[in-house]
């Protein structure tokens, strides 16, 4: 399990290869630390493997830390320690942390689980500062890896099954809505030979199916490893050799040490060609991911915010003038 303590000037905003981070998104940083020291510290309790992934892993071999121009935490674990994970999280969380899957919530539509520090932005002042002064809805994102079977003829067949059922699940109000829904049911049915239940949210047990199709062989069956949802709805998914995530090492990252998987050079390598080399692009999605949550701040802790320089190019999009 991983303590640490992170130093005030920490939180400056800073110029790395080329590319400003403002101060808020080093309280972010922070605060996504603090949510990944206590997912450290639960799989610890319950001997639970989990590894840093995409960017993260990228970031703790280039950077020993966050990517500059990264916003976010990402991890995975093995199929079998993702579900343990879920079983006990949510009463081993601090009081007031969220847990989102298709497990706990009828409104959660990502196929990975996303453990969220608050519910609100910005309103409860305590909270924020117990985050490092961030006022945001900060979450560490875990994805699931699932095996592959060795025969292509199943793997066809699982792939097809996962993606008939996602777009139930995707889509679920959209079919409603339109008077679909039922037919589409009944064709997963005939599929999958799952009856569903009348005590439980519709919605929830489709999306929990997608699930179960994903988890399907084990780890006796297999050679590869797959995100299941890349595998299948991507055109150019990612597969990984099984003994890359045979073990982990520890490794720095920022104030604190995080696993990477032992044939890390191989996995980065086979992602990214040279990993080594930095490409700024701002990030895979829109950069910085709390821009959208601005408008939700109470109208004196925004301006406070950015008359104290803590909010710069998420909100005029250029970084500041060079003194």
């Amino acid at each position: 399990m991983t303590s640490f303590q992170i130093p005030s000037d920490f939180f400056k905003g800073e110029e790395t290869d080329g590319f400003y981070t403002e101060p808020m998104m080093k309280r972010t940083w922070a605060a996504e630390l603090k949510v990944l020291s206590e997912v450290d510290r639960i799989c610890s309790k319950y001997h639970l493997t989990y590894f840093a992934d995409y960017g993260t892993l990228l970031g703790a071999i280039r950077h020993k830390g966050f990517i500059p121009w990264d916003d976010d935490i990402d991890i995975s674990m093995p199929r079998k320690d993702y579900m343990t994970f879920l079983s006990v999280a949510k009463s081993e969380l601090p009081e007031g942390y969220l847990l989102h899957s298709y497990f706990t919530r009828e409104d959660h539509v990502q196929p990975f689980l996303v453990v969220m520090n608050r519910e609100d932005i910005g309103a409860n002042e305590k909270t924020t500062e117990e985050f490092y002064g961030c006022p945001f809805v900060i979450g560490v994102e875990i994805y699931p890896m699932d095996y592959l079977p060795r025969d292509m003829e199943e793997r066809k067949t699982q792939i097809l099954l996962y993606q008939a059922v996602y777009d139930l699940g995707e889509r679920f109000f959209e079919y409603q809505e339109k008077g679909e829904l039922m037919e589409r049911l009944v064709k997963v049915q005939r599929l999958t030979g799952v009856t569903f239940r009348d005590d439980m949210s519709l919605v929830m047990q489709i999306r929990q199916l997608t699930d179960k199709i994903a988890m399907l062989y084990t780890e006796e069956e297999s050679d590869e490893l797959v995100m299941m949802f890349d595998y299948a709805l991507f055109e150019e998914p990612h597969i990984r050799k099984k003994e890359w995530f045979a073990s982990s090492l520890r490794m720095p990252y920022e104030y604190m040490t995080i696993p990477v998987p032992v044939g890390y050079e191989e996995f980065l390598c086979s992602k990214y060609g040279d990993y080594m080399v930095p490409l700024r692009d701002g990030g895979g999605h829109d950069y910085p991911f709390y821009k959208v949550q601005i408008p939700a701040l109470p109208k004196e802790k925004l301006d406070a915010l950015i008359r104290q320089g803590e909010l710069v190019t998420s909100i005029s999009h250029e970084p500041p003038e060079r003194s």
